[in-house]
């Protein structure tokens, strides 16, 4: 990660928690979403000002082609995130930016069709390839923005709804293809399975601007 991008992601949480001590107010809700399902705490400094903390996390499976293989995925979202809230109308509304620690990860396993893969340019016998599998990251940092809804914010004691529409720059995906046959050390294959990462890569590229949607329930104290 970019030297800026460290420093950036380290100011955001120290000004998240240096505020904490100041709050006017304390929330706990849990949310669910495309970010997965999980608690989240607020934070009211001011009529205008409000920050949180949260977690989310939602594993599940699907297949998909990709490239020119079948694939099984296992999508394993994960994250923890520090966002400040500004309510430019005093009211349930508010626009919001932040930082996320990212854990958001793709497992892949091909599945040959008719006993072999196409990989790059070439057909391959699957039992020559042995196991095909892949890994895919983003940036473990990632800032987000975004627009949403609390209808507890400047109310004491209130159970309330909350509403979240954002989008989340978790940055370009990396591919790592590994396979475990008689083939693995060949250079031939070697330079066709990065062709395929490279694909993979093609493919999965909107990811990097993740639509963040979430609704939940909150209570304020």
């Amino acid at each position: 990660m970019r030297k800026w991008v460290r420093i950036l992601v380290l100011v955001c949480f120290l000004a998240i928690l240096a505020t904490m001590g100041h709050a006017e107010g304390i929330s706990v809700g849990v949310k669910a979403g495309t970010l997965g399902i999980g608690p989240e705490i607020g934070f009211t400094f001011s009529k205008y000002l409000g920050a949180r903390v949260g977690f989310n996390y939602l594993p599940f499976s699907f297949s998909g082609e990709k490239g020119d293989v079948e694939y099984d995925f296992d999508l394993n979202l994960q994250s923890v995130s520090g966002i400040l809230d500004f309510h430019p109308f005093k009211n349930a509304f508010r626009i919001s930016g932040g930082i996320f620690y990212n854990g958001n990860n793709l497992d892949a396993s091909g599945k040959s069709s008719f006993g072999k893969f196409k990989i790059g340019d070439h057909n391959y016998p699957a039992a020559l390839v042995g196991n095909l599998d892949g890994n895919i990251d983003f940036n473990d940092f990632a800032p987000y923005c975004g627009i949403g809804v609390d209808t507890t914010f400047g109310k004491n004691k209130s159970f309330g709804l909350m509403l979240e529409l954002g989008i989340l720059f978790q940055g370009s995906p990396d591919v790592d293809l590994t396979a475990d046959g008689p083939l693995s050390g060949n250079p031939l294959f070697r330079r066709d399975l990065a062709k395929e990462e490279e694909k993979l890569e093609d493919d999965l590229n909107n990811f990097k601007f993740y639509p963040v949607i979430s609704i939940g329930a909150t209570y304020r104290f």
